[in-house]
């Protein structure tokens, strides 16, 4: 179970890292440790990737940019328009509806000559944009009020244009009160106050165009039923917004606070201890491969679909799929490699290689003292509502990491670890949450890492121990997968 507290506090942490940053879309590949990006993903996307219609043209380089960006936009991931794996099938209905809608959105772009509205216009983070609030429905009174006069309301009011053989009479001051309330203004924002039909202000002609545009959306997009309407874009301000407001970027989580103590237990009881809360070490050592499947979620609300398989002694595979296609990254025991969408097949090499030969050890939390010969007990650290022993652990030719053990539980809470690339070294926390049992043995379910400016989170839904996993899963493909 250590194998996968202490294990995944630093397995892969540099290919989520880099997936993270290339969701996020502000940080490049190199960046974050990986390859510069192959001259075929300059190509145009529908030349790299299958099934591309709406994003022909679109540099195959900043397909997963767009495709993060919808997701946050509608608060969804992958899997809400794909199928997770094959992302090219057009099997979901929500598929051909985001397709339309981003031809709508073109509409508006090219009628407007604005390309500033964007998904999150309407949609706010949510699949399905909001409608106007409830309390803003008219009373009965005033629906009453309106059915009285069903002449048309041109016949009744001065300079009635867009609204023109479409409205009653009756039913203007109810419709203009909802504009009012969309737009967050009052009449004199369009309107000469006492002359209502002057056509003084440009509010006035850009609200008209406005109207058409609704019109245009609901005849070639909706069939004429269209639940598009001023507050779908607006929310009450004057001017949309087309993107979600910038986060602040965040600091590094605080370092706990760590107080000597006289009568602090040694580092032998406090591991004893853990193996124990994990099973013990007779259930640890009866697994042998481990295949857990799941989503790696990003703080941006940005998520893809994630699988780890691993067996003993010591063989590994990371797989997420993506919308522009799937990444994996393996280990057999000797050759660490790793396959992304629209890359060459690589070799891993040098520290990389060294990193996930050094995490792929399966019952690691057996041999904890072995590999790290350096351990000691720091003191006491508060976590939340938790007191918690903090152990430093070196390995050879590593930076030491700080390991946070429950005193209650004697579970692993919390790792600091310093991660390096060729840029420098960087921290990273890693969170140990959601324990569950699985087969006689306790195992998180969510681990959340943390940087500077941002955190990801591994979230399984299915841990499984014991499958019969084929030792070729691991070894670097003869063809690029």
């Amino acid at each position: 179970m250590t194998t996968r507290c202490i294990r995944l506090g630093v397995v892969a942490v540099a290919l989520t890292l880099a997936l993270y940053l290339s969701l996020a879309d502000h940080l490049t590949a190199d960046a974050a440790g990986q390859q510069p990006a192959s001259p075929q993903e300059e190509k145009p996307a529908e030349q790299v990737y299958k099934n591309i219609r709406v994003f022909k043209g679109v540099p195959a380089s900043r397909l997963m940019a767009g495709m993060s960006r919808i997701s946050q936009f509608l608060g969804v991931d992958c899997t809400h328009c794909h199928v997770a794996g094959e992302f090219e099938k057009d099997d979901k209905p929500t598929k051909q509806t985001a397709r339309k809608m981003f031809q709508m959105v073109r509409t508006i772009g090219s009628t407007l000559s604005n390309p500033g509205v964007t998904c999150y216009t309407c949609h706010r983070g949510q699949a399905k944009p909001a409608p106007p609030p409830a309390d803003w429905a008219p009373s009965e009174q005033e629906r009453e009020q309106a059915a009285r006069d069903q002449r048309p309301a041109e016949e009744v009011y001065k300079n009635i244009q867009a609204l023109k053989g479409v409205l009653p009479a009756g039913r203007l001051v109810m419709v203009m009160k909802m504009f009012s309330r969309s737009l967050g203004v009052d009449c004199a924002h369009c309107h000469v106050p006492g002359e209502f039909e002057k056509d003084d202000k440009p509010a006035k002609e850009t609200a008209r165009r406005m109207l058409r545009l609704t019109g245009v959306i609901a005849r070639e997009y909706y069939g004429g039923n269209s639940p598009v309407n001023c507050y779908t874009c607006h929310r009450g301000q004057v001017k949309p917004v087309s993107m979600p407001p910038v986060a602040q970027p965040k600091d590094e989580p605080p370092k706990p606070e760590i107080k000597p103590s006289a009568s602090l237990p040694f580092v032998d009881q406090i591991l004893d201890r853990y193996v124990q809360a994990l099973g013990g070490t007779a259930a640890l050592a009866r697994v042998t491969t481990r295949v857990m499947k799941g989503s790696l979620v990003t703080q941006g609300g940005s998520s893809a679909p994630l699988e780890i398989h691993e067996k003993a002694p010591h063989k590994t595979t990371t797989t997420f799929r993506l919308p522009m296609g799937t990444t994996v990254t393996g280990f057999n025991g000797a050759v660490g490699w790793r396959q992304s969408a629209g890359t060459p097949l690589q070799e891993l090499g040098g520290k990389e290689l060294d990193r996930i030969k050094f995490e792929a050890e399966f019952h690691k939390e057996l041999k904890l003292k072995e590999r790290y010969p350096k351990m000691k007990v720091l003191g006491t650290a508060r976590l939340g509502e938790r007191e918690t022993y903090a152990i430093e652990a070196t390995a050879l030719a590593r930076e030491p990491e700080i390991w946070y053990f429950d005193t209650r539980s004697g579970l692993l809470l919390r790792a600091d670890l310093v991660i390096e690339s060729p840029q420098g070294k960087g921290t990273v926390q890693a969170f140990y949450e959601d324990y569950r049992e699985v087969d006689g043995v306790r195992i998180p379910f969510a681990i959340r890492r943390a940087r500077p400016g941002f955190t990801w989170t591994f979230k399984f839904d299915e841990i499984r121990f014991n499958v019969p996993v084929d030792d070729a899963k691991f070894d670097k493909p003869s063809v690029p997968q």
